[in-house]
């Protein structure tokens, strides 16, 4: 098809890079409300140097709704706090969204990092996204919260209605919402429906 092709061209003028706005709503869906997760912790004071915090919460079920008033859940198997962030044990995470529809994601497990205001998600890390029937699977991904920031350093696999994108790594710079660009790179395979597939080193 003649759009197809134009969009085949496309990428690969630019070396793979995508524009995925449906992940930049992933910074969205893991919001950490210390509100919800009543540890009754000691001062941090009272902690031995390079003491760390082991209570946690068994599973945790956290609910609210963003700004734009779209409804979220993040449920875990267990929520531990650390002297410096958190780590989720099986966190599964959904958005609805008026715009991408409903948004999903599920890791083994995730680290949230209260210094950088990151949460690192790895082993097994599926994102699916209902507009568009977006679905992306890696085995590690780094999101930035505040900046929108994203890294994927394992082979990503991702399938959209009418095609496929694989590729060894990903990074997306974080600059929401100017710039929600994805960059593809490695040994990038993109095959879109009407075109012959395409790849790129």
């Amino acid at each position: 098809m003649r759009g197809s092709s134009r969009y085949s061209a496309f990428v690969r003028w630019f070396k793979i890079v995508l524009p995925l706005a449906a992940l930049g709503l992933m910074s969205t869906i893991f919001l950490i409300d210390d509100d919800q997760i009543d540890l009754d912790l000691p001062p941090l004071s009272e902690l031995s140097e390079g003491g760390r915090v082991t209570q946690s919460v068994l599973n945790a079920d956290m609910s609210g709704r963003t700004d734009e008033g779209e409804p979220y859940r993040l449920v875990a198997e267990s929520v531990q706090q650390l002297t410096d962030g958190m780590l989720l044990t099986m966190p599964r995470a959904r958005l609805d969204t008026a715009e991408q529809g409903r948004i999903t994601v599920v890791s083994q497990e995730g680290n949230y990092d209260g210094a950088t205001n990151s949460l690192y998600l790895t082993e097994v890390v599926k994102v699916d996204v209902e507009e568009g029937s977006v679905q992306l699977r890696s085995d590690d991904l780094r999101i930035g919260l505040d900046t929108g920031a994203l890294s994927i350093l394992t082979p990503v696999d991702v399938e959209f209605a009418g095609g496929t994108l694989r590729a060894d790594t990903a990074r997306r710079e974080g600059n929401l919402p100017l710039d929600d660009t994805i960059w593809f790179e490695g040994n990038v395979r993109l095959f879109v429906e009407g075109t012959p597939p395409h790849s790129e080193n």
